[in-house]
């Protein structure tokens, strides 16, 4: 029977990771939870070791979104649904604070703890009540970044995987105090001078200020700041051609474009930005409730006004099987209300207005702000409304999710370009970024590189 109390919690953990290996597409979310169930046993037999063993998986879930940061290529490896898909609340504004990513925060705090694990507990080291601490400042900014996520509509199981590494640390924190200093209470004036504090806190200050320097040189390059670059302009008459703009030290950047999944197909009545017939081409495929979208969004316009051989075709890629046949399950229907809504405002010739109002307004998605975004445009009310319920419209959202679908696209904003790599289309590797870098290149006269990769990372 005590046996059973001691490890009954390793043997639901076994269970709940076995379980993953018959979830698909789900495993993910049963193996995280398998390893924070471990993290919790492993606590209840030796908090020491459980405050280490917590704070490394802490330290894998933040390093790992951490690394999304700095490449957002591709798709996330819990990317499972429009509901469930840590690429979605990673890049909101939430997961941001003084300019760092949260996720680096994460990574310094839980290096630190893991760091001071090592230390021998005692009255002087008061290894447990900072930990203690730490975690409980942890949790309650979970519980903001928790709601955050609910506002945005979606689920990071990496996230949630540190939201309970934080309450661990509690639960160690306050096992092991009664080992060390009797009670979690006793002397905690002494805590700020303990040396579990100081390695906590010297290696959280170190780690901050090495992440802040390579995330400033890391990072991936800003398009908007790209595009505030001075242009070349053409010279007056009689005047010698200027020498294109040099490439960035090194060239172009590697693995920028990479060649579509499947065909880029048009249908002909797409809203187009821009110059439909002109020399460079883009296509993005875009969700109304993506963060990432929402910033794309002006930087076409911005490219647009400042070339007028671009011409912008947009798509609707709905992150939701309600009406995205090629997507997974998901729940949030106002995906799809969203996508019609502007499409009735593409009929009556308002689209990027309305767009540009859904994107600006994206935690209040919904009939409500549908409807009050078709009034502030004079929209024809009677006929938009009509519009919404004709099943002609949700098969035009259906029909740009199938053709992304084609595509082989695994998240929004997607871009297809064409006109700077030979006659064809390719798929910019890096967002809205790449496909700005390279009709900027192409106006330049700057050399494209040949590219080597058949498909754009998923990973």
């Amino acid at each position: 029977m005590e046996a059973a109390k001691r490890y009954g919690v390793f043997a639901v953990a076994a269970v709940v990771g076995l379980a993953g290996l018959a979830l698909g597409e789900y495993a993910l979310l049963a193996w995280m939870a398998s390893a924070v169930l471990f993290c919790l046993a492993i606590t209840l037999l030796a908090p020491r070791w459980g405050v280490l063993s917590t704070a490394l998986l802490g330290l894998v879930s933040s390093g790992y979104l951490f690394q999304r940061k700095l490449d957002t290529s591709g798709a996330s490896i819990c990317n499972v649904s429009s509901t469930i898909n840590c690429d979605v609340v990673n890049s909101s504004p939430a997961s941001m604070a003084f300019g760092l990513p949260i996720a680096l925060l994460g990574t310094a705090f839980f290096l630190g703890v893991a760091a001071a694990s090592f230390m021998t507990p005692s009255k002087e080291t008061r290894l447990y009540q900072p930990v203690a601490i730490f975690g409980a400042l942890g949790t309650l900014y979970s519980v903001y970044l928790g709601y955050q996520a609910y506002l945005i509509g979606a689920v990071c199981v990496m996230c949630m995987t540190i939201y309970a590494c934080n309450v661990l640390l509690i639960v160690a924190g306050v096992l092991g105090s009664k080992e060390e200093v009797g009670s979690f209470a006793d002397g905690l004036a002494e805590i700020p001078k303990s040396s579990g504090w100081m390695v906590v806190a010297a290696v959280y200050v170190v780690v901050v200020l090495l992440g802040q320097s390579y995330w400033k040189s890391h990072a991936h390059p800003d398009a908007a700041a790209l595009l505030s670059q001075p242009r070349p302009t053409a010279p007056a008459p009689g005047q010698p051609t200027p020498t294109p703009t040099p490439a960035p030290q090194g060239g172009m950047e590697p693995n920028l474009y990479a060649s579509p999944g499947g065909p880029v197909a048009l249908e002909g009545d797409e809203p187009v930005l821009g110059n439909p017939n002109g020399k460079y081409q883009i296509v993005e495929y875009a969700d109304f409730m993506c963060p990432h979208c929402a910033q794309a969004f002006p930087l076409m316009h911005q490219l647009v006004e400042q070339n007028p051989e671009v011409g912008v075709h947009f798509r609707v890629f709905a992150l939701t099987g309600e009406c995205n046949p090629t997507t997974g399950p998901g729940n949030h229907p106002e995906r799809c209300r969203a996508a019609m809504a502007a499409h009735c405002a593409h009929e009556q010739g308002k689209f990027w207005d309305y767009a540009g109002l859904l994107f600006m307004n994206q935690h209040q998605m919904g009939d409500e702000l549908f409807a009050a975004a078709a009034q502030q445009l004079n929209l024809d009310f009677d006929k938009f409304s009509t519009c919404m319920t004709q099943p002609s419209t949700l098969e035009q959202v259906q029909r740009d999710g199938v053709a992304g679908g084609a595509l082989q696209i695994y998240g929004t904003p997607s871009f297809f370009v064409k006109g700077v790599v030979g006659d064809g289309w390719v798929e910019s590797c890096a967002g809205p970024y790449g496909a700005v870098r390279l009709v900027l290149a192409a106006t330049d006269g700057e050399t494209i590189p040949p590219n080597d990769l058949p498909r754009c990372p998923t990973e």
